[in-house]
């Protein structure tokens, strides 16, 4: 079965999606699941937060830990996504490394 994983990488897509042996094939939707009402959305809102919590500057590289509004606005965000690809993305396993 494939699988697709809901993980957080600086300058990635949300959605990692992997084949049966494990190896990655996209870091993007399936196409079947592009048009899906909501979804994109809080993918994108899930990856905007997150980076926002990111510094880069030419001395140093890193990250600061999630506001209280920030993990407020996440939970219900990464639930809802999960919700729709339990729901729609049938012949998938999803994957949640999201830890909030």
């Amino acid at each position: 079965m494939r699988t697709l994983k809901i993980s957080l990488e600086y300058g990635c897509y949300p959605i990692w999606l992997y084949n049966e042996e494990g190896i990655v094939l996209d870091n993007s939707l399936p196409p079947e699941l592009r048009d899906i009402p909501n979804l994109e959305d809080a993918l994108r809102r899930i990856q905007t937060i997150f980076e926002s919590g990111f510094f880069n500057t030419p001395e140093e590289f890193g990250s600061s830990p999630y506001t209280e509004e920030e993990k407020a606005e996440l939970r219900p965000l990464i639930k809802k996504v999960e919700d729709i690809l339990h729901e729609k993305a049938l012949g998938y396993h999803i994957v949640n490394t999201i830890k909030v």
